[in-house]
């Protein structure tokens, strides 16, 4: 996982204060302060000096081309003082995507000290008028505040972890192993506008490679990931040797990622794992989910590299649920799936080994039981669902909590989830059957634990994605409103 590469340059002029204030000196160390959740995430070069002059600007170009770092990704310029305008078109050329960060001034009597917010204003209104025309590409955002103050703090989080997002987006492998699963006609996905828009590389393999590797598989080399998935169930209701077939399933998968060197996966679970192996694969795809393998079911690649983006964004295990019953009284929507749910999802009650319910729920009393599931409850607390579309140039995303629902959930992996929201409004679930219904989305929903909507947004901006704006139910038939474009 790459580190994102930020890039901080103090401007100002001699007319002003800054350097009385020693702003300069007070940002390296607010910067210092920064807390580990974004430090684990980005790295800040700070340029060592206040740039007041187009010939310093020059030179801090430099200084950043020669450090022998990777280029800068996103670059702060922080208003220590009113700049003059010259001296922007230098740093533009360190990095087009910008961060313009004003300051408060040290006092609101006597003498205008800083003027820094006339410095960013000045510098956004070139960034738009003069540089974005002839650069496309690049966008830009304003900050105020110091590190450790709430507004700059939440703002500047949310930018890393999309920026994060889209870094690691960019060059990144996802493996289908095994196409889509037969008449899952809507999974559809478009590889060339996938690699344009996110630069994501889908590489699709035959499942018989896959059950080819799984079979060469020897008991002693799938020993150990049984061993792991033993001791993180709270209860096992199947004999060992199905647990000794997961371990195959996932040592072979495990083989084929270092491979490949895939970020995430979206496997073809049925038909050929029960045919040729007599066996669903749901526990390991949750025992992947689990150690941070990002990993679908059913082929659905857009799912698992909506689920990689999750991951990127939360850093903790991700799932993928079909959404299966709607309950108007609790104003609840089931999100359920057989049983690929990872084992830190589950509340207080754990998780459970047992034998697939829907490959067995046709079986005669005393005939032969089929396995696996990944059996459990959600926990409560915050989640956020998105999925990217077909050409991954626009996203679905809303959050919600998961909640007591009006019954435990489907035998399998699932919980209800209930006060929806998306972009600062709270919506009803009818609101998001309508809109899902009306845009005719696909039945997988990848969903992350926090709410982190907001990043996703903030990813859309910087990628010139368009997010699709929840419908209000009505008892009519109406037009599908149009996506939100969020680079106008």
């Amino acid at each position: 996982m790459k580190k994102l590469m930020v890039g901080v340059v103090c401007i100002g002029m001699a007319n002003f204060e800054a350097r009385s204030y020693q702003v300069h000196g007070k940002t390296k160390a607010a910067l210092a302060t920064l807390p580990a959740s974004l430090l684990c995430k980005a790295e800040l070069q700070l340029y060592p000096a206040l740039v007041e002059t187009v010939a310093e600007a020059e030179r801090a170009r430099t200084w950043f081309a020669a450090s022998g770092k990777p280029p800068v990704d996103l670059l702060m310029v922080q208003a220590s003082s009113l700049a003059m305008g010259d001296l922007l078109y230098p740093l533009f050329d360190i990095c087009g995507d910008v961060g313009f960060w004003s300051i408060p001034e040290p006092t609101y009597e006597g003498d205008l000290r800083l003027n820094s917010y006339t410095g960013i204003n000045l510098a956004i209104s070139i960034h738009k008028k003069s540089f974005q025309p002839t650069h496309p590409g690049s966008s830009c955002k304003w900050f105020h505040g110091w590190p450790g103050d709430n507004a700059f703090d939440s703002a500047f989080q949310c930018t890393i972890d999309a920026l994060h997002a889209r870094l690691n987006l960019r060059n990144s492998r996802i493996g289908q192993l095994g196409a889509t699963v037969p008449t899952f006609d809507n999974l559809t996905f478009d590889v060339p506008d996938i690699r344009s828009s996110l630069g994501t590389e889908i590489v699709s393999l035959d499942i018989d490679e896959i059950i080819k590797r799984v079979k060469d598989v020897s008991d002693a080399q799938a020993q150990p990931y049984a061993e792991a998935i033993t001791s993180k169930a709270k209860r096992i209701l199947v004999e060992p040797d199905w647990l000794l077939r997961t371990g195959k399933i996932l040592h072979a998968i495990h083989q084929i990622r270092d491979e490949y060197q895939f970020q995430s996966l979206a496997v073809r679970c049925w038909p050929e794992f029960q045919s040729d192996l007599d066996i669903a694969p749901c526990v390991a795809v949750a025992a992947l989910n689990e150690s941070g393998i990002p990993t679908s079911c059913e082929g659905d690649t857009i799912g698992s590299l909506s689920m990689y983006t999750a991951w990127l964004i939360s850093q903790q295990p991700v799932t993928m649920n079909d959404l299966v019953a709607y309950d108007p009284g609790c104003d609840t929507l089931q999100m359920w799936h057989c049983g690929p749910g990872p084992v830190s999802w589950a509340d207080d009650d754990g998780q459970t080994i047992d034998y697939h319910h829907t490959l067995n729920r046709r079986k005669a009393p005393g005939e032969a039981k089929t396995g696996l599931s990944s059996d459990m409850v959600f926990r409560q607390g915050p989640v956020t669902v998105m999925r990217f579309n077909d050409r991954a140039d626009g996203l679905f995303t809303f959050q919600a909590e998961i909640v007591p629902g009006p019954a435990k959930p489907f035998k399998g992996t699932g919980g209800w989830f209930g006060a929806f929201s998306c972009g600062d409004e709270s919506y009803r679930a009818q609101d998001i059957l309508q809109t899902i219904s009306d845009h005719g989305f696909e039945h997988h929903y990848p969903v992350a634990r926090g709410h982190i909507e907001d990043v996703y947004r903030e990813m859309a901006f910087w990628m010139k994605l368009s997010v699709t704006p929840v419908q209000r139910w009505k008892p009519y038939a109406c037009p599908v409103a149009a996506t939100m474009p969020l680079h106008l």
